[in-house]
């Protein structure tokens, strides 16, 4: 199963060959300190924001282990009434420790909290790619850089939303980065090195020196 969100955009042909290396599907985060707090509300701990991991490529049992799990944590009599405890559960922590929005709720998001349980317990089916997570005491195996091959435009949506951008720009500019892969640039270099296609948060070489064969220089 492929997951993606409504805001995503391919920008290589080569998806097999960057999204499977090895064999496993890749799964990226950042050390950025959002949406923590749905993860720790299962009890487990964070290991990085994967919202930036688009596609999310698990299979159907892995989703089946995750409503299990959430069942089990809040114990209700169905899934869904399970779900409600826990997204409850979020916005009262989110509202009393105050980590990602200032104070603000914050809501459930499984793109975030999933891969950290398939981090804690699907661990060896999946390559991680947790950027600058290696000063954190992870496993260096876990901390090296993977190309993106797809980028989410989740700020150029917020623009559209806010009205600082038309749809048709927001559209002609998701079709330019889809048309990347058809020629080397380093645009398309910003495109593989970031999440959300930011030419100021891409994978530096700093963050990658202890992988060898895998640093940022290696494989640009």
């Amino acid at each position: 199963v492929a997951w993606f969100d409504a805001d995503v955009v391919i920008h290589t042909p080569r998806v097999e060959e960057l999204l499977m290396p090895r064999g496993l599907p890749v799964l990226f985060a950042r050390r950025t300190q959002q949406n923590s707090m749905e993860t720790m509300s299962l009890g487990l701990d964070w290991v990085g924001e994967f919202m930036d991991t688009f596609p999310q490529l698990v299979r159907p049992v892995h989703l089946q282990h995750f409503r299990e799990f959430v069942q089990a944590n809040f114990k209700g009599s169905n899934f869904l009434e399970s779900y409600y405890a826990w997204r409850v559960a979020i916005e009262e922590a989110a509202l009393l420790h105050g980590k990602s929005y200032g104070y603000l709720s914050e809501a459930e998001g499984p793109q975030s909290s999933f891969p950290v349980f398939l981090y804690h317990f699907h661990h060896d089916e999946f390559t991680w790619a947790l950027e600058d997570a290696a000063s954190f005491g992870l496993p260096l195996q876990d901390t090296c850089l993977s190309f993106r091959v797809a980028s989410h435009l989740s700020s150029w949506k917020h623009q559209v939303r806010q009205g600082n951008m038309s749809a048709l720009m927001y559209a002609q500019r998701a079709r330019r980065l889809m048309q990347l892969g058809e020629r080397n640039s380093g645009t398309l270099r910003v495109a593989l090195l970031s999440a959300n296609f930011d030419p100021t948060a891409t994978w530096s070489q700093s963050g990658s020196v202890h992988c060898l064969g895998r640093d940022r220089d290696t494989m640009i």
